[in-house]
């Protein structure tokens, strides 16, 4: 992991901010970085199917967006998607015994290294794109108190967390019955928008959808305004982008239909790969 801080940013934050004031206002930047990818010795050791659930420990933090400062604040969030918590090993061929507690309990450590990064890095907020949970009708008390503990720890610490659900965890069964802590928010069926605060000032607005049944069709992109508020914002949507092969084609869309909407960032969800679609 690259462990630049906001110091080590500072000139190019002069730079962008001197930009900006040349050209006028214009669009945000972001930095993005990539945690806890599996090292190539764990890829070697662990079956195909595995390397999904170690996958699942990547995060995308866009370091430091940077703006003209009569803009906006310059400040980070954390993006992270498809925790799959409560997900079931199945046997694998070949798999070495001492790795089955490793691979039953990577989801939640997945999360817990989410949290920890959270709060160490002290983002503005934490983004979850959809299939938090494995299963449509998660039976596991003990999963949701698992999940619950976590979203408390990062609300003790002043962060925010955003939600939205996939085909794995609509609406109509897995949060109903969830006791959200304190500065949780869950998205609806319906684009809502939800500032991102810090010391009384809106650093962003949020815009997010979820699934209200597992088997979304509707291309809920669309649904997104076309003119999304200032100063910064950011879309959550669990979606397949331009028939993403090897995913089931919910809440189907293609690329121009998230450009056209001119959001700051979209934080995607449901395809298990980090990946940058456009950078502009």
């Amino acid at each position: 992991t690259d462990e630049r801080n906001a110091a080590d940013l500072a000139p190019d934050a002069r730079q962008v901010a001197q930009a900006r004031a040349r050209e006028g206002p214009g669009t945000p930047t972001a930095r993005p970085e990539a945690i806890s990818d599996p090292t190539k010795e764990q890829r070697k050791l662990v079956p195909e199917f595995s390397r999904t659930l170690l996958a699942r420990t990547q995060m995308h933090v866009p370091w430091e967006t940077l703006a003209d400062d009569n803009l906006m604040r310059a400040f980070s969030f954390l993006h992270c998607a498809d925790l799959h918590l409560g997900a079931t090993i199945r046997t694998l061929t070949g798999l070495p015994t001492e790795f089955e507690p490793r691979l039953s309990e990577a989801p939640i450590a997945a999360l817990d290294r989410i949290v920890t990064t959270a709060i160490e890095k002290k983002v503005a907020g934490v983004i979850m794109a959809g299939d938090v949970f494995d299963n449509t009708h998660p039976t596991s008390v003990y999963t949701k108190c698992q999940f619950r503990d976590r979203l408390q720890k990062l609300g003790a610490a002043g962060i925010p967390t955003f939600i939205v659900t996939g085909n794995h965890d609509p609406l109509d069964n897995t949060v109903s019955n969830i006791v959200s802590p304190e500065l949780v928010h869950f998205f609806g069926t319906k684009v809502d928008d939800i500032p991102l605060m810090r010391d009384d000032e809106i650093l962003a607005h949020v815009y997010g959808v979820s699934y209200g049944t597992s088997k979304e069709t509707k291309n809920l992109a669309t649904e997104f305004p076309s003119k999304p508020k200032d100063p910064f914002s950011i879309a959550v949507l669990h979606t397949n982008v331009a028939g993403e092969t090897g995913h089931d084609s919910y809440a189907p869309c293609e690329l121009a239909d998230l450009v056209e909407r001119k959001f700051d960032y979209w934080a995607l969800g449901h395809v298990h790969t980090r990946k940058t679609l456009r950078e502009k």
